[in-house]
Protein backbone atom coordinates (compact mmCIF):
# COMPACT_ATOMS: atom_id res chain seq x y z
CA UNK A 1 0.00 0.00 0.00
CA UNK A 2 1.80 3.26 -1.06
CA UNK A 3 0.92 6.17 2.23
CA UNK A 4 0.74 9.66 1.03
CA UNK A 5 3.42 11.67 0.68
CA UNK A 6 2.33 13.90 3.67
CA UNK A 7 2.00 11.12 6.13
CA UNK A 8 5.34 9.25 4.99
CA UNK A 9 6.30 13.29 6.16
CA UNK A 10 4.68 13.07 9.81
CA UNK A 11 5.80 9.14 9.96
CA UNK A 12 9.36 10.27 9.59
CA UNK A 13 9.14 13.04 11.92
CA UNK A 14 7.42 10.96 14.56
CA UNK A 15 10.15 8.30 14.07
CA UNK A 16 13.46 10.81 14.59
CA UNK A 17 11.13 11.88 17.59
CA UNK A 18 11.15 8.38 18.84
CA UNK A 19 14.77 8.09 18.31
CA UNK A 20 15.82 11.34 20.10
CA UNK A 21 13.35 10.76 23.01
CA UNK A 22 15.27 7.50 23.52
CA UNK A 23 18.56 9.13 23.83
CA UNK A 24 17.47 12.05 25.72
CA UNK A 25 18.00 11.02 29.07
CA UNK A 26 21.74 9.89 28.34
CA UNK A 27 22.11 13.48 26.08
CA UNK A 28 21.24 15.42 29.98
CA UNK A 29 23.92 12.61 31.38
CA UNK A 30 27.20 14.03 29.90
CA UNK A 31 27.66 17.64 28.70
CA UNK A 32 29.34 17.79 25.14
CA UNK A 33 32.35 19.87 25.19
CA UNK A 34 33.65 21.94 22.44
CA UNK A 35 36.99 20.50 21.19
CA UNK A 36 38.02 23.60 19.93
CA UNK A 37 39.09 25.04 23.22
CA UNK A 38 40.60 28.11 21.10
CA UNK A 39 37.06 29.02 20.77
CA UNK A 40 36.94 29.63 25.17
CA UNK A 41 40.45 31.66 24.61
CA UNK A 42 41.48 34.94 23.80
CA UNK A 43 43.13 34.32 19.90
CA UNK A 44 45.48 37.27 20.82
CA UNK A 45 47.08 39.71 22.42
CA UNK A 46 44.67 42.92 21.38
CA UNK A 47 42.88 43.74 25.41
CA UNK A 48 46.86 43.34 26.52
CA UNK A 49 45.26 41.30 28.86
CA UNK A 50 46.64 37.42 28.13
CA UNK A 51 50.02 36.65 27.16
CA UNK A 52 50.69 35.75 23.11
CA UNK A 53 49.72 32.32 22.83
CA UNK A 54 53.68 31.20 22.07
CA UNK A 55 55.13 33.20 24.24
CA UNK A 56 53.13 31.62 26.50
CA UNK A 57 53.51 27.80 25.50
CA UNK A 58 57.08 28.34 24.94
CA UNK A 59 57.61 29.35 28.49
CA UNK A 60 55.92 26.42 30.15
CA UNK A 61 57.41 24.04 27.54
CA UNK A 62 61.64 25.41 28.54
CA UNK A 63 60.36 25.24 32.29
CA UNK A 64 59.20 21.36 31.51
CA UNK A 65 62.43 20.60 29.69
CA UNK A 66 64.45 22.25 31.55
CA UNK A 67 62.88 20.15 34.60
CA UNK A 68 63.58 16.64 32.79
CA UNK A 69 60.15 15.68 33.61
CA UNK A 70 60.29 16.42 37.01
CA UNK A 71 57.07 18.25 37.90
CA UNK A 72 58.04 19.63 41.64
CA UNK A 73 61.21 20.76 39.73
CA UNK A 74 59.38 21.89 36.75
CA UNK A 75 57.20 24.49 39.44
CA UNK A 76 60.27 26.05 40.58
CA UNK A 77 61.97 26.64 37.59
CA UNK A 78 58.46 28.43 36.03
CA UNK A 79 58.43 30.30 38.98
CA UNK A 80 62.14 31.67 37.89
CA UNK A 81 61.25 32.68 34.74
CA UNK A 82 58.55 34.73 35.96
CA UNK A 83 60.79 36.44 38.71
CA UNK A 84 63.00 37.65 35.79
CA UNK A 85 60.37 39.66 33.39
CA UNK A 86 58.23 42.31 33.65
CA UNK A 87 55.85 42.28 36.38
CA UNK A 88 53.24 43.16 33.75
CA UNK A 89 54.29 40.36 31.53
CA UNK A 90 53.77 37.74 34.69
CA UNK A 91 49.97 39.44 34.93
CA UNK A 92 49.39 38.39 31.41
CA UNK A 93 50.73 34.68 31.78
CA UNK A 94 48.97 34.57 34.84
CA UNK A 95 46.04 35.75 33.17
CA UNK A 96 46.22 33.35 30.28
CA UNK A 97 46.51 30.45 32.95
CA UNK A 98 43.88 31.05 34.48
CA UNK A 99 41.80 31.04 31.22
CA UNK A 100 43.12 28.10 30.32
CA UNK A 101 41.77 26.31 33.69
CA UNK A 102 38.34 27.80 33.15
CA UNK A 103 38.10 26.73 29.32
CA UNK A 104 38.85 22.77 30.75
CA UNK A 105 36.50 23.04 33.22
CA UNK A 106 34.25 20.61 32.87
CA UNK A 107 32.17 17.27 33.30
CA UNK A 108 33.83 14.59 31.33
CA UNK A 109 37.54 15.90 32.55
CA UNK A 110 36.18 16.05 35.93
CA UNK A 111 35.29 12.29 36.36
CA UNK A 112 38.70 11.28 34.52
CA UNK A 113 40.27 12.63 37.16
CA UNK A 114 38.46 11.35 39.57
CA UNK A 115 38.59 8.03 37.75
CA UNK A 116 42.94 8.37 38.40
CA UNK A 117 42.54 9.99 42.04
CA UNK A 118 39.84 8.36 43.80
CA UNK A 119 37.64 11.34 45.44
CA UNK A 120 39.15 14.12 43.66
CA UNK A 121 37.34 17.41 44.88
CA UNK A 122 37.13 20.93 43.24
CA UNK A 123 40.88 21.81 44.60
CA UNK A 124 42.13 18.39 43.07
CA UNK A 125 40.40 18.84 40.10
CA UNK A 126 42.03 22.14 39.41
CA UNK A 127 45.58 20.56 40.44
CA UNK A 128 45.10 18.47 37.64
CA UNK A 129 44.46 21.10 34.91
CA UNK A 130 47.53 22.79 36.10
CA UNK A 131 49.49 19.60 35.84
CA UNK A 132 48.00 19.00 32.19
CA UNK A 133 49.21 22.80 31.40
CA UNK A 134 52.20 21.79 32.40
CA UNK A 135 52.95 19.21 29.86
CA UNK A 136 52.81 21.66 26.93
CA UNK A 137 50.31 22.72 24.59
CA UNK A 138 49.59 19.38 22.34
CA UNK A 139 49.13 17.04 25.10
CA UNK A 140 46.62 19.31 27.07
CA UNK A 141 44.26 20.06 24.13
CA UNK A 142 44.51 16.48 23.12
CA UNK A 143 43.67 15.43 26.75
CA UNK A 144 41.06 18.18 27.38
CA UNK A 145 39.43 17.71 23.70
CA UNK A 146 39.19 13.61 25.06
CA UNK A 147 39.84 12.85 28.38
CA UNK A 148 39.95 9.09 27.42
CA UNK A 149 43.31 9.74 25.64
CA UNK A 150 44.31 9.92 29.18
CA UNK A 151 44.75 6.66 29.14
CA UNK A 152 48.09 7.10 26.61
CA UNK A 153 50.11 8.95 29.23
CA UNK A 154 52.09 7.43 32.21
CA UNK A 155 50.58 8.88 35.05
CA UNK A 156 51.48 7.98 38.65
CA UNK A 157 48.28 7.58 40.65
CA UNK A 158 49.89 8.93 43.98
CA UNK A 159 51.54 12.10 42.37
CA UNK A 160 51.07 15.71 43.54
CA UNK A 161 49.47 17.79 40.79
CA UNK A 162 49.22 20.92 43.01
CA UNK A 163 51.31 24.04 42.30
CA UNK A 164 51.91 25.16 39.28
CA UNK A 165 49.22 27.88 39.06
CA UNK A 166 50.60 29.06 41.63
CA UNK A 167 54.01 29.91 39.84
CA UNK A 168 53.17 33.36 38.77
CA UNK A 169 51.45 34.95 41.69
CA UNK A 170 54.83 33.39 43.77
CA UNK A 171 57.00 35.32 41.02
CA UNK A 172 54.88 38.66 41.66
CA UNK A 173 54.77 38.64 45.12
CA UNK A 174 58.25 38.11 45.36
CA UNK A 175 59.52 40.91 42.67
CA UNK A 176 56.88 43.66 43.65
CA UNK A 177 55.69 42.65 47.27
CA UNK A 178 51.98 42.69 46.36
CA UNK A 179 49.09 39.89 45.32
CA UNK A 180 49.18 39.66 41.54
CA UNK A 181 46.20 41.20 40.14
CA UNK A 182 43.58 39.25 37.25
CA UNK A 183 43.15 41.46 34.81
CA UNK A 184 40.11 40.09 32.45
CA UNK A 185 36.89 38.72 33.19
CA UNK A 186 36.90 34.84 34.15
CA UNK A 187 34.63 31.93 33.74
CA UNK A 188 35.35 30.52 36.54
CA UNK A 189 32.11 28.22 37.37
CA UNK A 190 32.46 26.11 40.28
CA UNK A 191 33.43 22.25 39.23
CA UNK A 192 30.85 19.94 40.27
CA UNK A 193 31.28 15.95 39.90
CA UNK A 194 28.13 14.94 37.72
CA UNK A 195 26.06 12.54 38.65
CA UNK A 196 27.23 9.74 35.83
CA UNK A 197 30.41 9.42 37.53
CA UNK A 198 28.73 7.33 39.84
CA UNK A 199 27.64 4.74 37.16
CA UNK A 200 30.28 2.32 36.12
CA UNK A 201 29.22 1.67 33.09
CA UNK A 202 28.41 5.01 31.69
CA UNK A 203 32.18 6.03 33.16
CA UNK A 204 32.98 3.02 31.37
CA UNK A 205 31.31 3.73 27.92
CA UNK A 206 32.66 7.35 27.87
CA UNK A 207 36.41 6.59 29.01
CA UNK A 208 36.88 2.99 28.07
CA UNK A 209 40.50 3.16 27.81
CA UNK A 210 41.30 5.06 30.50
CA UNK A 211 38.80 2.69 32.61
CA UNK A 212 40.39 0.36 31.54
CA UNK A 213 44.16 1.79 32.40
CA UNK A 214 43.06 2.42 35.55
CA UNK A 215 41.56 -0.42 36.50
CA UNK A 216 44.29 -2.93 35.04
Amino acid sequence: MNLPVKTLGCFKIALIACLLFQNISEAKIITTHNQNLEAFLPTGDTTNAVLPDMVFWNLIDKSRKKAKGDFEKQKEILKDFLTKVEPQTVVMFNNKFLSLLDASNYDKLYVAANLIKENCGEECFTDFRAWLIGLGKLTFFKMVSEPDNLAELKIDYNSNWAGLQNAAEDAYLQVSKQDIPVTFKRNNAIAVMPKWSYNKSLVEKYLPRLSAEVNK
